[in-house]
Protein backbone atom coordinates (compact mmCIF):
# COMPACT_ATOMS: atom_id res chain seq x y z
CA UNK A 1 0.00 0.00 0.00
CA UNK A 2 1.35 3.41 -0.84
CA UNK A 3 0.05 6.89 -0.36
CA UNK A 4 -0.18 9.50 -3.04
CA UNK A 5 -0.43 13.08 -1.83
CA UNK A 6 -3.10 13.49 0.81
CA UNK A 7 -3.70 10.99 3.62
CA UNK A 8 -7.12 10.20 2.15
CA UNK A 9 -5.64 9.02 -1.17
CA UNK A 10 -4.44 5.47 -0.50
CA UNK A 11 -3.81 3.09 -3.33
CA UNK A 12 -4.37 -0.57 -2.48
CA UNK A 13 -2.23 -3.13 -4.25
CA UNK A 14 -4.07 -5.32 -6.74
CA UNK A 15 -1.75 -8.24 -6.00
CA UNK A 16 -4.06 -9.90 -3.48
CA UNK A 17 -5.73 -13.11 -4.72
CA UNK A 18 -9.32 -13.21 -5.85
CA UNK A 19 -11.58 -14.56 -3.12
CA UNK A 20 -13.49 -17.78 -3.70
CA UNK A 21 -16.59 -16.03 -2.37
CA UNK A 22 -16.19 -13.20 -4.86
CA UNK A 23 -15.80 -15.59 -7.79
CA UNK A 24 -18.76 -17.77 -6.82
CA UNK A 25 -21.00 -14.83 -5.91
CA UNK A 26 -20.25 -12.96 -9.12
CA UNK A 27 -20.90 -16.12 -11.16
CA UNK A 28 -24.21 -16.87 -9.45
CA UNK A 29 -25.82 -13.42 -9.18
CA UNK A 30 -27.52 -13.78 -12.56
CA UNK A 31 -29.03 -17.17 -11.72
CA UNK A 32 -30.31 -15.89 -8.38
CA UNK A 33 -31.85 -12.86 -10.08
CA UNK A 34 -33.53 -15.14 -12.63
CA UNK A 35 -34.95 -17.36 -9.86
CA UNK A 36 -36.32 -14.32 -8.03
CA UNK A 37 -37.78 -13.06 -11.30
CA UNK A 38 -39.48 -16.40 -11.99
CA UNK A 39 -41.02 -16.38 -8.50
CA UNK A 40 -41.92 -12.69 -8.38
CA UNK A 41 -43.68 -12.30 -11.72
CA UNK A 42 -46.65 -14.62 -11.01
CA UNK A 43 -46.91 -13.23 -7.48
CA UNK A 44 -47.15 -9.66 -8.80
CA UNK A 45 -49.88 -10.33 -11.39
CA UNK A 46 -52.77 -9.95 -8.87
CA UNK A 47 -51.34 -6.61 -7.76
CA UNK A 48 -51.08 -5.48 -11.38
CA UNK A 49 -54.66 -6.55 -12.03
CA UNK A 50 -56.01 -4.81 -8.92
CA UNK A 51 -54.33 -1.51 -9.76
CA UNK A 52 -54.87 -1.79 -13.50
CA UNK A 53 -51.21 -0.95 -14.08
CA UNK A 54 -48.34 -3.19 -15.07
CA UNK A 55 -45.58 -1.17 -13.38
CA UNK A 56 -44.96 -3.80 -10.65
CA UNK A 57 -44.08 -6.31 -13.36
CA UNK A 58 -41.80 -3.82 -15.12
CA UNK A 59 -40.15 -2.88 -11.83
CA UNK A 60 -39.47 -6.51 -10.94
CA UNK A 61 -37.86 -7.08 -14.34
CA UNK A 62 -35.70 -3.96 -14.13
CA UNK A 63 -34.48 -4.73 -10.60
CA UNK A 64 -33.64 -8.34 -11.42
CA UNK A 65 -31.95 -7.35 -14.65
CA UNK A 66 -29.82 -4.87 -12.69
CA UNK A 67 -28.73 -7.63 -10.30
CA UNK A 68 -27.71 -9.77 -13.28
CA UNK A 69 -25.79 -6.81 -14.76
CA UNK A 70 -23.95 -6.34 -11.44
CA UNK A 71 -22.94 -10.02 -11.57
CA UNK A 72 -21.86 -9.60 -15.18
CA UNK A 73 -19.70 -6.57 -14.36
CA UNK A 74 -18.14 -8.28 -11.34
CA UNK A 75 -17.33 -11.39 -13.39
CA UNK A 76 -15.93 -9.33 -16.24
CA UNK A 77 -13.70 -7.36 -13.85
CA UNK A 78 -12.47 -10.60 -12.26
CA UNK A 79 -11.73 -12.00 -15.71
CA UNK A 80 -9.75 -8.90 -16.69
CA UNK A 81 -7.82 -9.05 -13.41
CA UNK A 82 -6.93 -12.71 -13.98
CA UNK A 83 -5.76 -11.90 -17.51
CA UNK A 84 -3.48 -9.14 -16.20
CA UNK A 85 -1.99 -11.50 -13.64
CA UNK A 86 -1.41 -14.19 -16.26
CA UNK A 87 0.55 -11.71 -18.35
CA UNK A 88 2.58 -10.62 -15.33
CA UNK A 89 3.41 -14.23 -14.45
CA UNK A 90 4.40 -15.01 -18.04
CA UNK A 91 7.01 -12.25 -17.89
CA UNK A 92 8.35 -13.57 -14.57
CA UNK A 93 11.86 -15.04 -14.76
CA UNK A 94 10.92 -18.32 -13.04
CA UNK A 95 12.85 -17.72 -9.82
CA UNK A 96 9.93 -18.75 -7.61
CA UNK A 97 8.93 -22.07 -9.16
CA UNK A 98 6.94 -23.47 -6.21
CA UNK A 99 5.07 -20.23 -5.69
CA UNK A 100 4.43 -19.93 -9.41
CA UNK A 101 2.89 -23.40 -9.65
CA UNK A 102 0.57 -22.72 -6.72
CA UNK A 103 -0.22 -19.28 -8.11
CA UNK A 104 -0.86 -20.75 -11.55
CA UNK A 105 -3.45 -23.16 -10.10
CA UNK A 106 -5.18 -20.27 -8.35
CA UNK A 107 -5.13 -18.24 -11.56
CA UNK A 108 -6.60 -21.11 -13.56
CA UNK A 109 -9.41 -21.51 -11.03
CA UNK A 110 -10.06 -17.78 -11.17
CA UNK A 111 -10.01 -17.84 -14.96
CA UNK A 112 -12.57 -20.63 -15.11
CA UNK A 113 -14.94 -19.12 -12.53
CA UNK A 114 -14.76 -15.64 -14.00
CA UNK A 115 -15.39 -16.94 -17.54
CA UNK A 116 -18.33 -19.03 -16.31
CA UNK A 117 -19.64 -15.94 -14.54
CA UNK A 118 -19.53 -13.80 -17.68
CA UNK A 119 -21.26 -16.45 -19.81
CA UNK A 120 -23.88 -17.40 -17.22
CA UNK A 121 -24.74 -13.83 -16.29
CA UNK A 122 -25.25 -12.96 -19.97
CA UNK A 123 -27.48 -16.02 -20.33
CA UNK A 124 -29.61 -15.19 -17.30
CA UNK A 125 -29.86 -11.52 -18.27
CA UNK A 126 -31.22 -12.56 -21.67
CA UNK A 127 -33.66 -14.96 -19.97
CA UNK A 128 -34.93 -12.25 -17.62
CA UNK A 129 -35.49 -9.87 -20.53
CA UNK A 130 -37.08 -12.59 -22.69
CA UNK A 131 -39.50 -13.48 -19.91
CA UNK A 132 -40.64 -9.86 -19.86
CA UNK A 133 -41.70 -9.84 -23.52
CA UNK A 134 -45.16 -11.37 -22.80
CA UNK A 135 -45.81 -8.58 -20.27
CA UNK A 136 -45.25 -6.06 -23.06
CA UNK A 137 -47.39 -7.93 -25.59
CA UNK A 138 -50.22 -9.65 -23.69
CA UNK A 139 -52.55 -8.15 -21.11
CA UNK A 140 -51.95 -9.91 -17.78
CA UNK A 141 -55.53 -9.46 -16.58
CA UNK A 142 -58.36 -11.28 -18.37
CA UNK A 143 -61.52 -9.21 -18.87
Amino acid sequence: MRTTGSPAAVEVSEDRPLSNWYLVASASLGSLAWLVHIAAMPALVPLACETGRSWPLHLATVLNALVAVVGLIASYRARARVAERREARAVDDGAHRLRRSIGRDLLERGAHWSTYGVVLNWLFLVLILAEHVPVLVVDACPP
